[in-house]
Formats: structure tokens, sequence, C-alpha cells
């Protein structure tokens, strides 16, 4: 059976070991593929253990790509954390409440974040990969880019879940009837609005005697009344959390409606 020496990192020659005690060193990480190594058989010379031809039977190297194993807390755990503080950053910035028609253009962010992470989960994996292909032709990468709509569903359930930890532990809740981004949503939903209520072309000015109705820990109704022109409209508007108690609080659930009185 043929052996095998290698040279540690400090120069030091271990051996002989077979062939399969040498792959199992790779796949415990005790040596990498720019190990040296000598058949000690053919009385050869010293290559690297990934250009080493002879020990790369198909299938032989089952260790997990370090890309996995390195960076597996950032891209399970850190990005999606990222992705949850920006969306309390854009929740915040826009008073906690989202217009419905706005909701799409919004999470654009975090989403755009799991996307590119997901691309350089993916680039990072080939790439490693392709350091040791054609010597060793990697089963296992097809398994790893499979993994990626799984990848994405976790991104898609924990980033909203951060946010809702967030927002509910700091006290962020809904804004109130009055609160200046309320208003501001309604005046910008008030064309709308009017045109579904036969009153097209109109825009709002103001929005004044503004009270409400009723407020529960996901609902709030309002109303008030819209300056357009030289007339005023009631209106009433609801704010109202539409997430489920995992994304309560987040982009995912919040809307603002209106209609007129």
């Amino acid at each position: 059976m043929e052996s095998w020496r290698y040279k540690q990192s400090e120069g030091m020659i271990e051996g002989p070991v077979s062939s399969d005690q040498l792959r199992e060193l790779y796949n415990t990480g005790k040596i990498t593929l720019d190990t040296s190594v000598r058949s000690t058989a053919s009385g050869g010379e010293w290559k690297r253990f990934g250009d080493a031809r002879e020990l790369w039977p198909r299938g032989a190297i089952s260790r997990m790509p370090s890309t996995v194993t390195r960076l597996w807390p950032l891209f399970l755990l850190g990005i999606p954390i990222i992705g949850g503080l920006m969306d309390v950053a854009i929740c915040q910035s826009r008073g906690n409440a989202t217009v419905e028609a706005a909701a799409p253009w919004l999470i654009h962010a975090p989403v755009a974040l799991m996307l590119t992470a997901t691309i350089i989960w993916i680039f990072l994996i080939v790439q490693e990969n392709r350091k040791i292909a054609p010597q060793a032709p990697s089963s296992g990468l097809l398994v790893w880019l499979l993994a990626v709509p799984f990848y994405m569903s976790w991104l898609w359930w924990v980033t909203p879940t951060v946010t809702s930890a967030v927002n509910l532990t700091a006290g962020l809740d809904f804004p109130t009837c009055e609160s200046d981004v309320s208003r501001g949503q309604v005046l910008s939903l008030f064309p709308e609005a009017a045109a579904r209520a036969g009153h097209p072309g109109l825009t709002a000015a103001s929005l004044s005697g503004v009270s409400q109705q009723l407020a529960t820990d996901r609902i709030r109704i309002c109303t008030g009344k819209v300056t357009a022109g030289e007339q005023a409209y009631p209106v009433r508007f609801k704010i109202e959390d539409r997430g489920n108690t995992m994304f309560h609080n987040s982009l995912r659930g919040l809307h603002v409606t209106m209609v007129l009185e």
C-alpha cells in the first residue's frame, strides 16, 4: 500500500501514513491543501496535497468548506441582526408606521442585504472548491448551492424577528394619531382616497382636528379633517400592525390606511 510523508507548517516531516490517513488529516483540519506531501513508494518529489491527483478519488474528501466553518456565525446570525437593525432604523425614521403602498419600497434595503449575503456565500464556497478542482471535484458543492433557498428563508424569518424584539424591548411602538409622521402619511394618501370617493384632483394642504377613536396594542383608529383648496374633508385613518406575533411591530406588518367619511 502506498504511504506518504507530509511537512508540518514548522517544517517537521511526519509519516509515513496511508492515503486514507492523509485524507483524514485533511478532513479534520490538521493539514491543508497547501501542505507538502511526498509518496514514499515512488520516491517522488514534494508536492502540494491539493495537487496530488492520486489522493483525490471522487468523494474521498468530505471536509465541510472552511467558508462554512469559519463564517457561519456572520452569515447565520450577523446578517439577520444587521438586517433587523436596518428595519428598525427605517421604521423609526418614518415614525414606525408604513404607508401600505410604500411598504415594498421600504423593505428593499434589508432584502438587498439578504441577497448580497447569499451571493457572497455562494461565491466564497465556489471559489474554495475551484482551488481543488479538477483534482478534487466536490460532490458537496451541490448540497451547499441547494441550501441557498433555506438560507434565504432563514434570513426572511429571523430579520423581522430581530426588528420586533428591538422595537418592543425599546418601547418603540405605534406613532400617535397626532404625530408628524401620521399627519404626513395621511396627507400623502388623501388624493387617492379622495379620487375613490368621487373627488379627483384634490391636493391635501393640512390635517387638523385629529382625535383618537380607538386604541389597542395593534390598532389605532383616528379621525380628522383634511383641508384641500377651500374645503375641509372629514377623514378616518387607521394605523395597524398586521404582522403575526413573530413579526409584531416590524416593516412586514405595519400599515396606515384612510378613507373619506
